[in-house]
């Protein structure tokens, strides 16, 4: 069986939730989220699609802990230590996968292992380098998303990003299809 619950329903965690209602290989991806009307929010844009699709879509309560394959993060972290007191409550298996698709993800997914969550794996840097070659910079960024570019290319990055949210783009979809790669690659190498 392969659960996934996605931690935090704003728009990056609806598309995760969205994308993987669609794939044969998950059972049900549950949502949790602290603020309870975006977790109705999503189940009322989600759930008239569950009827066509191979994944059940279900609210996540901590008796369900157990049967989590996967985590994927995507809330908005403010409060470190109220973070990583709730996610205790929540995931109480220290051996569950977790993807760090949330910002600053290099600090997050440090809080994770610091707290003996040793199989929280960051999210990489395939959207960091596809957005360059968009602008036209046809390198590699290796490492951890957010790491380990130039200054000159943080920018350039940055320049992409205030045009983005100037026209109202969000970057979501890009997102989301880079992290759901990497997600269902680590699923089918630890199955």
């Amino acid at each position: 069986m392969r659960n996934v619950l996605i931690y935090g329903v704003g728009d990056v965690g609806k598309a995760f939730a969205y994308s993987l209602l669609l794939e044969e290989d998950i059972d049900y991806v549950y949502l949790y989220d602290k603020n309870k009307n975006k977790i109705r929010e999503a189940e009322l844009d989600l759930l008239p699609m569950t009827t066509d699709t191979w994944a059940d879509l279900k609210r996540f309560d901590p008796k369900d802990s157990e049967d989590i394959s996967l985590v994927i993060l995507t809330a908005r972290i403010t409060n470190k230590q109220n973070f990583i007191a709730e996610f205790k409550k929540i995931i109480k298996n220290k051996n569950t996968p977790i993807y760090v698709f949330s910002n600053p993800v290099r600090e997050i997914y440090s809080l994770l292992f610091k707290h003996s969550y040793l199989k929280a794996f960051p999210c990489e840097t395939n959207l960091d380098t596809a957005r360059l070659k968009l602008m036209g910079e046809h390198k590699t960024i290796t490492g951890i998303h957010g790491d380990g570019k130039p200054k000159y290319l943080q920018e350039k990055s940055k320049e992409w990003l205030k045009e983005m949210k100037k026209l109202g783009v969000k970057s979501i979809y890009s997102a989301v299809y880079f992290g759901l790669k990497e997600v269902l690659e680590f699923m089918r190498v630890v199955k």
